[in-house]
C-alpha cells in the first residue's frame, strides 16, 4: 500500500474526470482537502482509500465525482466535516463494485458527511446478514443521506453505534437492502446505540429483512423520528426491535406509512424508558401484524389501520413493566380507523389500554 499525504488546504483533481485511478492508495488528510473526478480501485493487497481525521480548527472535505470500486474508501474522524456529490459520475453512481469487503463509509470522533444526490449501487454484493454494514456511524458522528439512493445490498445499508446518528431526507431511498434472518444483522438500517435515526420524506422498499432495527437498551435511548416517509414490502418487520431480545427507543412517526411489510411494527420494550407516539399513519397490509407492542408505551392517534392479517390491526402486551397503551382519552381522541384487520385491537397478557377516555383490562 502506497501512503500519500495530503496538505491542508490542497485540491486533487483529474484533469480528466474518471481517468485518475488510485490502485491501492491510501490517502490521508493532513486538515481541509478536496477530491475531484479521481477513482478508487483496488490491487490483490487492497483498495484505495481517503482518510480524515483532523480535530484541529474546522477541517472540510469535499468529494466531487469520485467512484469507488471497493471499499474502506471513505474514513473521517476527529472534527472533520464532509460533502460528497456525484459531480460528472456517469448517471450519478458513485459506485462500481466487483467486490465489497469492507464499507464504503466509517465515521467515528464528531465528524459529519453529508451526502448530496447520486447513488449507491451495491450490485448485490454483500456479505450477508453478518456483514459489517456499508456505511457505519460510530462516536458522536453524523451521516446525512440527502437525495441518496442506495440499493441492491446484500447487509445493512447504515449501521449506527456509540452516539452515531443518521438523517435521511429529501426522497432518499434505501430499495433492496439487507439479507434475511435475525433482524439486527440483516435489517436495512440498525441502531445499535444511543443515536438518533431521522426520516424525513423518505422510502426504505422491496428489502428481505427489517427496514428499520434497534437493539439498544439502558438508561439512555436512541431516538427514531419519521415524517411523511414510507416503508412497504419488506419482508420482515417495518420497525422492530432486536429479534429474540428487547430494546428501548424513543420513537416518534407523522404521516408514515406501512405497507405490504412481513409486519408493520414489532416492537417488545425491556423498559417503562421505551414509547412509542405514533400520529397520521396509515398501516395497512401487512402480512402477519400492524402493530405489535410488549411493554413500553404507545400513544397512537389520528391514524388507520386496515386489512392487517394473522394477529391482527394492533395487538397489546403487557407484563411487570408495562407502560400505558394510549389510543384516545376524552381530552384527546383518537380519532383512529380500525378496519378489515383480522383482529381490529387484541389485549393480552395483562396489558391495559385506554380507549376513549375509559381503561380496558384484558387478562389472560
Amino acid at each position: 500500500t502506497e501512503s500519500v499525504t495530503i496538505p491542508d488546504g490542497v485540491a486533487l483533481r483529474a484533469s480528466n474526470p474518471g481517468l485518475a485511478t488510485l490502485k491501492n492508495v491510501t490517502l490521508a488528510a493532513a486538515g481541509s482537502a478536496s477530491l475531484n473526478g479521481l477513482v478508487f480501485d483496488q490491487t490483490v493487497a487492497g483498495c484505495s482509500s481517503i482518510t480524515a481525521v483532523s480535530a484541529v480548527g474546522a477541517p472540510t472535505l469535499g468529494l466531487t465525482g469520485v467512484l469507488f470500486k471497493c471499499g474502506g474508501g471513505v474514513n473521517l474522524g476527529g472534527k472533520v466535516q464532509a460533502v460528497m456529490t456525484p459531480g460528472l459520475l456517469a448517471g450519478g453512481v458513485y459506485t462500481a463494485f466487483s467486490v465489497a469487503p469492507a464499507p464504503i463509509v466509517n465515521l467515528t470522533g464528531t465528524a459529519q458527511l453529508q451526502v448530496q444526490g447520486g447513488i449507491f449501487d451495491f450490485n448485490n454484493f454483500g456479505q450477508g446478514a453478518y456483514g459489517p454494514g456499508r456505511m457505519n456511524a460510530a462516536g458522536s458522528s453524523l451521516l446525512v443521506l440527502d437525495g441518496v439512493t442506495v440499493r441492491n445490498l446484500r447487509e445493512q445499508a447504515v449501521v449506527l453505534s456509540g452516539n452515531g446518528s443518521a438523517t435521511l431526507r429529501n426522497q432518499t431511498l434505501i430499495d433492496h437492502v439487507g439479507d434475511a434472518g435475525f433482524c439486527a444483522p440483516g435489517a436495512a438500517l440498525v441502531m445499535t446505540g444511543t443515536g438518533t435515526l431521522t426520516l424525513d420524506h423518505a422510502t426504505v422498499s422491496n428489502g428481505p429483512n427489517a427496514a428499520i432495527c434497534v437493539g439498544s437498551g439502558g438508561t439512555d435511548v436512541p431516538t427514531v423520528t419519521i415524517t411523511q416517509s414510507t416503508i412497504s414490502n419488506m419482508a420482515g418487520a417495518a420497525i422492530a426491535s432486536n429479534t429474540g431480545v428487547s430494546a428501548d427507543a424513543k420513537i416518534t412517526a407523522n404521516g408514515l406509512t406501512l405497507s405490504g411489510n412481513g409486519r408493520g411494527i414489532d416492537w417488545t420494550s425491556s423498559s417503562a424508558a421505551s414509547s412509542l407516539d405514533l400520529s397520521h399513519l396509515t398501516v395497512t397490509g401487512n402480512t402477519y401484524n400492524g402493530i405489535t407492542v410488549s411493554n413500553g408505551s404507545l400513544r397512537l392517534r389520528s391514524s388507520t389501520v386496515s386489512g392487517n392479517g394473522q394477529e391482527g390491526g394492533v395487538v397489546l402486551r403487557g407484563s411487570a413493566i408495562a407502560g400505558t397503551f394510549d389510543l384516545g382519552t376524552s381530552a384527546s381522541p383518537g380519532g383512529n380507523t380500525f378496519v378489515g384487520n383480522r383482529t381490529g385491537i387484541a389485549i393480552e397478557h395483562g396489558a391495559k389500554a385506554i380507549c376513549g377516555g375509559g381503561e380496558v383490562a384484558l387478562f389472560e
